[in-house]
């Protein structure tokens, strides 16, 4: 039985992301190979949690600031940046116990450029990444990031060339990523995507009430269109605490009586929330793959988001949610949706979307990915070349093997028409918001709750015909079609 070895980030607690995307992929994987996971940390609550899942753990144990709370992934990833961007000390530590281990090594770490067999890249680097999320960040962070933003470009642009010189395939967890690679002059082989790393996310209810709209708050939030939306007056749950020192008094008016503060959720938690939600709002500064959209279809619950990076290729525009190009846009869309409604079919859409990222469609993906790697005549490292990538492993759009060509699927599956889906908003006022940049996208005038035109879920009312929508070029809604229902 081949080995194979994934090597992560620090994992401090059970509720890092990438435990909980790694340990459930690994634990597929071992039925076909012997797995092992190496990183620079493991608690003893992880290792317990692996040694549960009979996989092999591998850590030179270096020391990390604990998580402020359990998803506080922050520190610890900056902290492990910083050891191997500026000393190398990581990929030390890890070359030495590794050499040791025969078999494939894959790098899922974003932060230790270890020698690896090949590099999944699920982030962009630091520097650019830094100058997005400035604006959405706590005052006191502003000035920092600003000065030492551009040093950890420099930096940083070093430290990825180590990742790619140290690793023989580099492949991207989506297009976006694939072509900011290839940008920036590197090869990359191919394209896998990452899984929703949880099953609790299933649509909780037959009867959501649909009364609040869903905002996620974090260091990639676009607080500013945040914070416009919630100066509307609808009724907002506001979730996330993953990263709260970071934002912590970039959201103002959140004691604002329309706004509830719900902070960290557990998964079953938040699946209600998701459920019952009118929609999820997730407008960002900085996302390359985005689990918060993934998560809300899962539940059944459409979402509003930008048409860029990686919600652009999970959220399919007018068929599981809503893709604008910029903040007024958003706010335009977000009274559209809350005043139209939209159909049945769109919460079944969103179910069916996310099936290809279930753990086990992607596993697949991995095997026969790291059957190619293994399978490969040289173990030379490709060469530092831009070429665009030309394989996609796992599901896609025809269910087969795919060129890149078509890994995005702008349509999505095929529409079911039939029963209304409407919101339920009741009780609340409309508020005139200052967008942003720009002078009040919303519309005037919004009508009373009474005479929105919103039926009851049992009768017929209005349902969005996506046949009627006007088509860009590419296949998508366009942004200026403005999502007219269509009344049968």
């Amino acid at each position: 039985m081949e080995r194979i070895t994934f090597v992560t980030e620090p994992l401090l607690t059970p509720e890092f992301v990438q435990y909980r995307v790694v340990v459930p992929l690994l634990a597929r994987l071992k039925q076909r190979y012997d797995v092992a996971l190496a990183a620079p940390a493991l608690s003893d609550e992880v290792l317990r949690g692996l040694e549960a899942e009979g996989i092999r753990a591998i850590t030179p144990q270096i020391w990390f600031p604990e998580p402020r709370q359990p998803r506080d992934e922050v520190v610890s990833y900056v902290a492990s940046w910083l050891r191997d961007a500026l000393l190398g000390l990581n990929r030390r530590a890890l070359d030495r116990l590794l050499d040791a281990e025969p078999g494939l090594r894959v790098n899922y770490s974003m932060t230790t450029a270890c020698h690896a067999d090949l590099w999944y890249v699920l982030g962009r680097p630091i520097g650019p990444t830094l100058r997005t999320i400035q604006k959405s960040l706590a005052w006191r962070l502003r000035l920092p990031v600003s000065i030492l933003g551009p040093m950890a470009g420099v930096v940083d642009r070093r430290h990825m060339d180590d990742l790619v010189r140290n690793s023989g395939w580099v492949v991207a967890s989506n297009q976006f990523l694939a072509g900011q690679l290839a940008h920036e002059g590197y090869s990359v082989r191919g394209i896998l995507n990452i899984f929703l790393p949880s099953d609790r996310f299933r649509p909780t209810t037959a009867a959501p009430t649909r009364d609040y709209v869903l905002l996620y708050l974090g260091k990639e939030t676009d607080t500013a269109t945040a914070q416009a939306l919630i100066e509307t007056g609808v009724p907002i749950k506001v979730f996330g605490a993953k990263s709260a020192g970071w934002v912590a008094g970039a959201l103002k008016g959140t004691s604002h009586p329309n706004v509830e503060m719900v902070g960290f959720v557990d998964d079953e938690r938040l699946a209600e929330l998701y459920s019952n939600a009118a929609f999820t709002a997730f407008p960002f500064t900085e996302e390359p793959f985005g689990l918060v959209p993934v998560e809300s279809m899962a539940c059944g619950t459409p979402v509003l988001t930008y048409n860029r990076q990686g919600p652009a290729e999970t959220v399919v525009d007018g068929v599981t949610g809503w893709l604008v190009e910029d903040s007024a846009g958003f706010l335009r869309k977000a009274r559209d949706v809350l005043t139209q409604g939209y159909g049945a079919w769109m919460s079944r859409q969103c179910v069916s979307r996310v099936q290809r990222y279930q753990v086990g469609a992607i596993a697949e993906g991995w095997d026969e990915l790291i059957r190619e790697r293994l399978a490969a005549s040289s173990a030379s490292r490709i060469p530092r070349l831009a070429r665009y990538p030309s394989r996609l492993w796992g599901p896609s759009p025809s269910g087969s093997r795919s060129e890149i060509a078509s890994v995005i699927d702008t349509r999505g599956p095929a529409l079911q028409r039939g029963g209304g889906f409407f919101v339920g908003l009741k009780d609340w006022q409309a508020i005139e918001p200052q967008s942003p940049g720009a002078s009040s996208p919303w519309p005037s005038g919004l009508p009373h709750p009474g005479d929105r035109g919103l039926t009851s879920p049992g009768d017929h009312g209005t349902r969005t015909d996506p046949s009627n929508r006007s088509r860009s070029p590419t296949g998508g809604t366009s942004a200026g079609s403005g999502g007219k229902a269509d009344t049968p």
